[in-house]
C-alpha cells in the first residue's frame, strides 16, 4: 500500500500475556483479563507519537454501554496530544459486532438512522455501545468495514465517527512465522476462519494517509485525512 514507508511496531495488547491475578473468580479464558487495556493504549500512543511516527493505525477497539462508560481521560489526552501537538493522522477501527476487544464489554450493534430524528442523521442520540478509541472523532479517523461487493459488512460497528470505510474481507497478511503470507486464522475446533474485520480496513486507510502524507507533507494531520475521508461524505454512520 505504501512502499518504502518505515514501520514502527508497538506492542499494545497480547493473549501471550496477562496480568497477574488475571482471572475473575474462575479460569473461563473467555473472563481472561488481557495485557493491554485504555492506559496502555494511551502509552502507547505517546510513545510512537514521540518517536516521529506522521501516522498511527489502531486496530484494537474497547466497547462498553453509552450509559456506563470507564474513564478515558488517560487516552483522550494522549489522542488529542499526537494529533495536535505532534501532528499525526491517527485512524483507527470501528470494532467488530460480537468480538470481546481490550478491556470493554463486547461489541453491540449501534442503530444506524433513525427517520423520526432527520436534525441528527448520524443518530448520536441513539447511540447504545460507545467504542473507543474510534469515537473520539475530532482527532481519529475511524474506519468501517465493506465486503468485496462495496457493501458494509454486517459485523463491522456502526456508529457516528465512523468517517470511511475500506475492505475488510479476503484479507492476506504477513505470517508470524517465516514462511510467507497468511489468509486464514485458527477458528474453533482445530478449524481455520478467513481473515476479516474492521482492523484489517483501518490499516489499509493507514497505508494510503502515509501517501497522502509523503505527497503532501504541507498538510497538518487534521486536514491531511480530508482527502482520505473526501469521497465517503456522504456515507452512512456505517462508512458504507
Amino acid at each position: 500500500m505504501a512502499p518504502d514507508v518505515q514501520v514502527i511496531a508497538i506492542r499494545q495488547s497480547s493473549k501471550a500475556f496477562s496480568p497477574k491475578d488475571a482471572f475473575a473468580g474462575n479460569q473461563d479464558p473467555a473472563t481472561r483479563r488481557k495485557a493491554g487495556d485504555i492506559r496502555t493504549m494511551a502509552r502507547a500512543i505517546v510513545h510512537a507519537a514521540n518517536m516521529g511516527a506522521t501516522v498511527i493505525n489502531i486496530s484494537e477497539v474497547s466497547c462498553m454501554t453509552a450509559t456506563d462508560m470507564i474513564d478515558q481521560r488517560d487516552l483522550g489526552a494522549a489522542i488529542h496530544y499526537a494529533a495536535v501537538d505532534r501532528n499525526v493522522v491517527i485512524v483507527a477501527a470501528a470494532g467488530n459486532v460480537g468480538n470481546e476487544t481490550g478491556v470493554g464489554n463486547d461489541c453491540k450493534q449501534n442503530p444506524i438512522y433513525n427517520p423520526l430524528t432527520p436534525n441528527d442523521p448520524r443518530d448520536w442520540a441513539g447511540v447504545t455501545t460507545v467504542a473507543t478509541p474510534a469515537w473520539f472523532s475530532d482527532y481519529v479517523l475511524t474506519v468501517g468495514a465493506v465486503d468485496s461487493s462495496g457493501a458494509p459488512l454486517g459485523s463491522s460497528m456502526a456508529g457516528p465517527w465512523v468517517s470511511i470505510a475500506a475492505p475488510g474481507t479476503d484479507v492476506e497478511g504477513l505470517s508470524p512465522r517465516d514462511d510467507g503470507l497468511m489468509n486464514a486464522v485458527e477458528g474453533n475446533k482445530n478449524t481455520l476462519v478467513a481473515q476479516a474485520g474492521t482492523s484489517f480496513s483501518a490499516a489499509l486507510v493507514s497505508g494510503v494517509a502515509a501517501l497522502v502524507r509523503a505527497k503532501y507533507p504541507q498538510l497538518t494531520a487534521q486536514s491531511g485525512d480530508q482527502p482520505v475521508a473526501r469521497d465517503s461524505a456522504g456515507a452512512s454512520a456505517r462508512g458504507g
